[in-house]
């Protein structure tokens, strides 16, 4: 439900969000200037909580079970509600807390859940969310101009939050983060994202599709092999068959596109052996391995303001009919049609779209449309 301590709430109206260029980023990602108006609107936007997700899912005919109903129901089902309950209670207290520090430093503000939001946001000067990444990348998927995005995460135990502000990062959490939005010398980073054109039919997109950290293109059957054509910064297009294909942004490399290239010191130990099987003299040594293992994965790590694509095709298939093409490396442009049965791109983990056979998309980074944030 919406919340507003405006006198007007305009959240659902049909307002068209108009695109433009920012104008302060630095060419390092830096913005000197503070991007808030003086006229101070803001959104919070908060994470759907496993109880709340639960009261809904549970429910019956779209009804929304109360607490006290809820909790008779897991109880039912053997699952202790106690965990669940607590941390639906952090999270509202979090999120009281996040837009009273708000409300004090003369910000209206409206309330919204990640799940309930609209198309469209209308013109904002500062969005919040208050949740992890899945609740920070949902809403910057809405935010198509220089309006700064700051993430607070609310459950830092809980989730390590890299794009949002957390314990780790400032004791005092929210209030330290609001304090930081309102300060005039606070300097803004902005995240360059993947902008994604889909030509073909009824997938035809008229306005910008942007990730922040990721696009995966695959077969929404995980176990079935994907099958595309691929094109890199302009070259021959080649087939191939693999698990999927991810383009991360530089702020996506600590992410999926990390836990999908990370090097384990055992396989590091096992390409030293077998080189010592073949007369090369490795020192067989365990902290070499691990060495080894943290400056390949360190090396993964790309600046936000990057404007280059990061690539990674999942378990290729290399056979006499699929030759070995590039599995990994770094592109301007990346442009993919489908061979595939039944596909889905996936931006940021989140918003999905058909892939269907004979659809092309093409993938660039487009500073035009980069992020302003805190950090």
């Amino acid at each position: 439900m919406l919340v507003d301590s405006s006198p007007s709430s305009t959240l659902h109206d049909p307002v068209r969000f108009v695109n433009t260029i920012p104008t302060s980023i630095h060419p390092m990602g830096v913005i000197p200037s503070n991007p808030i108006e003086e006229k101070r609107n803001a959104i919070v936007i908060c994470k759907r909580t496993r109880w709340k997700f639960e009261a809904q899912r549970l429910g019956e005919n779209g009804m929304i079970l109360s607490d006290e109903e809820l909790e008779r129901v897991l109880l039912q089902r053997n699952i202790d509600p106690r965990p669940l309950k607590l941390k639906e209670d952090e999270q509202r207290k979090a999120e009281e807390m996040i837009v009273n520090q708000l409300r004090e430093n003369g910000f209206s503000v409206r309330l919204e859940d990640v799940i309930n939001l609209p198309l469209r946001l209308p013109p904002l000067s500062l969005v919040v969310t208050a949740g992890g990444d899945g609740t920070f990348l949902a809403a910057t998927s809405l935010v198509f101009d220089s309006t700064p995005v700051v993430g607070i995460n609310t459950d830092p135990a809980g989730s390590e939050g890299h794009l949002c502000i957390n314990k780790k990062q400032s004791k005092n959490g929210p209030n330290d983060a609001i304090r930081m939005l309102v300060d005039k010398d606070t300097k803004w980073t902005s995240r360059n994202r993947i902008k994604v054109t889909v030509h073909g039919g009824k997938n035809e997109n008229v306005e910008p599709l942007l990730a922040l950290n990721e696009v995966f293109v695959g077969e929404k059957d995980s176990a079935k092999v994907s099958y595309y054509d691929i094109s890199i910064d302009g070259s021959p297009s080649q087939r191939q068959k693999s698990s999927g294909f991810i383009a991360s942004s530089g702020s996506g490399s600590s992410a999926w596109y990390s836990s999908v290239n990370h090097v384990l010191p055992d396989t590091v130990a096992d390409v030293m052996k077998t080189l010592e099987s073949m007369g090369i003299n490795i020192p067989q040594d365990a902290s070499i391995a691990t060495r080894v293992a943290k400056e390949l994965n360190d090396s993964l790590i790309e600046s936000p303001h990057s404007q280059d694509l990061l690539f990674s095709v999942r378990e290729p298939i290399f056979n006499k009919t699929f030759a070995p093409s590039p599995c990994k490396g770094k592109a301007r442009r990346i442009s993919l049609r489908s061979r595939c049965s039944n596909a889905n791109l996936v931006l940021d983990g989140s918003r999905h779209i058909n892939f269907d056979y004979g659809t092309v998309v093409t993938l660039e980074i487009d500073p035009k449309y980069a992020l302003n944030t805190l950090f």
